[in-house]
């Protein structure tokens, strides 16, 4: 007679367990394995661009942030959410670049916006100052003049992830007095409350003319921002877009002189910008015709697979 209550069923035994763990575990780590290596490859890839950039051959070219190149940040905090202590500028012109410290805590973004690195959590807290050397506890101060030597006439390119900012503006990029750097005679480009381009330069009279962007970025794509200060104008484009000018009565010239430094990442107290990443900065002390412009721009677009337009 059959036993009716026997189960013909078996279960799989603790050796078989074991063996399907392990595959499992395989399969994550080779999946996680080749995520790091595309990760590797985009960032090798951003490094090279970089380097064979005609940016490296053009005139007057001040600074040069960015993120992908070994010489940019410390090998031990090129890690996801640790903070960057040290900030280098690459700018193969210099033979004394600068050394930017952090205040605060910014940090690392290892995979931004299309899988390359950024700086983050950036505010009036968490900001960048220039030193002489990297062990030097002193911020380096400069006249206009040294930084802007071709009559204070400037041309700024910021690649950032944009965000509406919890204040008023906030500068991302500034060189202004030490001793107010919000206050005037500044040269900046920032982002207001409704997350548009805010772009001030100095004028002949030493007040600050301020531009703003017609449009507003407050999107999760990358934006290329390049600000442009001529004899007359003050110019914003983003991707290569002309959006507008500031065509008034002002006139640009070196007479308004100061003594001032960099901030890169909030130089404004009353505005807090967590959550705006910065990639690159390219400042140039010159006001680039249209053909240089869209060199860069070319560049930037190439190197973070972003459509540039042209405009004359």
């Amino acid at each position: 007679m059959k036993n009716l209550y026997k189960n013909p069923k078996k279960a799989f035994s603790l050796v078989e367990i074991s063996i399907v763990i392990l595959i499992i575990g395989l399969l994550i780590a080779g999946i996680s394995k080749a995520g790091d290596m595309i990760f590797d490859v985009g960032l090798k890839s951003a490094s090279s661009i970089t380097k064979g950039a005609k940016v490296v051959r053009m005139a007057n070219l001040s600074l040069w942030l960015e993120t992908s190149s070994s010489e940019s940040i410390l090998e031990k905090e090129r890690f996801d959410g640790t903070v960057v202590s040290i900030w280098r500028d690459i700018n193969p012109q210099s033979s004394s670049k600068f050394i930017f410290k952090k205040t605060g805590s910014p940090i690392y973004v290892e995979k931004g916006q299309n899988n390359l690195p950024a700086i983050g959590a950036l505010s009036s807290a968490n900001n960048y100052t220039p030193y002489t050397t990297e062990t030097s506890s002193t911020v380096t101060t400069f006249s206009s003049s040294q930084i802007f030597s071709s009559g204070a006439y400037t041309t700024i390119f910021v690649v950032l992830k944009p965000k509406a900012i919890s204040g008023v503006v906030t500068n991302l990029v500034s060189f202004c007095p030490t001793a107010a750097c919000a206050a005037g005679n500044e040269i900046s480009v920032g982002m207001d409350a409704t997350a548009k381009i805010v772009f001030s330069a100095m004028s002949a009279s030493a007040v600050t003319a301020t531009h703003t962007s017609s449009n507003a970025y407050a999107s999760k794509n990358l934006i290329i921002v390049s600000a442009l200060k001529d004899t007359a104008n003050q110019k914003i484009y983003v991707n290569g877009g002309d959006l507008s000018s500031l065509a008034t009565a002002n006139t640009y010239a070196s007479s308004n002189a100061f003594t001032g430094t960099f901030k890169i990442g909030g130089a404004s107290a009353t505005a807090t910008n967590d959550g705006v990443e910065v990639y690159e900065v390219i400042l140039f002390s010159s006001a680039l015709s249209a053909v240089d412009r869209q060199t860069v721009e070319t560049y930037l677009g190439k190197k973070y697979n972003i459509s540039m337009a042209k405009t004359s």
